[in-house]
């Protein structure tokens, strides 16, 4: 028995060495990214017509949700009070996204939202209250169910739509293209996963459960969306794919419209010169050019939405920098990049209050 308490004592005293020599610091507790309830995948659940949402009451570093399922860790009630504006913020990943990088000092629920939010109430009397509806992995096709689903029944006074890179990346640059992008997604079930409980104080066991669970399939998010990958690269017939990204927009500003709710439109932002690889595709240069292009179209789809109708607003901003973006990430924002956002927005809707 001795001789199996001290073998696994030595282990236990190599993974901190180890750990101490790879990032040049001691804890006493394993790292918040070793640990299951971090995991990306244990943070969504099954959902029959949106294929899945975020798990309410969701307890992470990177992926925290509130009571109703949505980002962040600040309760939200169903009942709008009278003397909020109420705000509803839909898109994948670049919505719902911290800091990344944990930069300290960290707060897991500081989205460019939520900064919006703390911003613009720190600053008027009349206060706001952001619902950050993003999802990593949602096209526009999630989001627009979800809203109707789910986001109208909060009743926001207003609604930020925030996609683009989503549907080019994930299917309008697919191969097989049809326009409910049933050529790439599929029903998702989260169900049927094994989670080991945590210790953290020790950091054998922790990490050996984490490289564990890095073997069972399905690996990541992606793996659950879509139906292959790597994906098969197809960047023809870019306008039809940007009309139907174009018309998934129109039907969110009319369902704005029928429940008296303000649509809003802001285009996706990225640096062109950022992008030399789209992950899970193989593209040469000239190719990574078209995908530039379908992602300018998609972003002209929102600016000539807004121009034919009166009553949906667009949001003109643009400025950012390399440093905003997270390095060898061309598409989620930095820190520094987050607070820029929640800025420019919070500097636009100003003249929505």
């Amino acid at each position: 028995m001795l001789y199996i308490l001290s073998f696994f004592l030595i282990v236990e005293l190599l993974v901190r060495l180890l750990y101490w020599k790879k990032k040049g610091r001691l804890t006493f507790a394993a790292p918040d990214q070793w640990l299951n309830k971090n995991l990306k995948k244990n943070a969504y659940l099954t959902h029959p017509y949106i294929s899945y949402v975020k798990k309410p009451h969701v307890d992470s570093m990177r992926y925290p949700s509130n009571n109703l399922g949505y980002c962040g860790k600040k309760n939200i009630g169903v009942q709008k009070q009278k003397d909020i504006t109420r705000i509803y913020v839909c898109g994948g990943s670049t919505a719902e996204q911290n800091d990344i990088d944990q930069l300290e000092p960290f707060d897991p629920g500081d989205t460019w939202p939520a900064l919006l939010e703390k911003s613009y109430n720190a600053n008027h009397e009349k206060k706001i209250e952001l619902i950050n509806a993003g999802v990593s992995g949602y096209t526009s096709i999630e989001s627009l169910i979800e809203f109707m689903l789910r986001g109208v029944y909060l009743e926001p006074d207003i609604a930020v739509f925030y996609h683009g890179i989503n549907d080019a990346w994930l299917a309008q640059s697919v191969a097989g293209f049809r326009t409910d992008y049933s050529h790439t997604r599929k029903t998702t079930s989260f169900e049927d996963r094994y989670v080991l409980p945590d210790f953290r104080y020790l950091f054998s066991y922790q990490y050996a459960v984490m490289k564990l669970l890095s073997l069972k399939k399905p690996k990541g998010l992606l793996d659950y969306m879509v139906l292959e990958k790597p994906f098969k690269t197809d960047l023809a017939m870019l306008e039809k794919k940007s009309g139907v990204f174009k018309n998934n927009v129109r039907m969110f500003c009319h369902v704005c419209r029928i429940h008296n709710i303000v649509p809003v439109l802001v285009p996706w932002q990225y640096k062109p010169e950022l992008i030399k690889h789209v992950d899970q595709h193989e593209m040469n240069d000239d190719e990574i050019k078209k995908f530039i292009d379908l992602l300018e179209m998609n972003n002209r789809a929102l600016k000539e939405t807004a121009e034919e109708n009166d009553n949906v607003k667009y949001l003109d901003i643009s400025g950012f920098e390399p440093d905003d973006f997270r390095k060898d990430d061309w598409i989620h924002f930095s820190r520094a990049g987050l607070e820029k956002m929640a800025d420019k927005v919070y500097s636009e809707l100003n003249s929505l209050m």
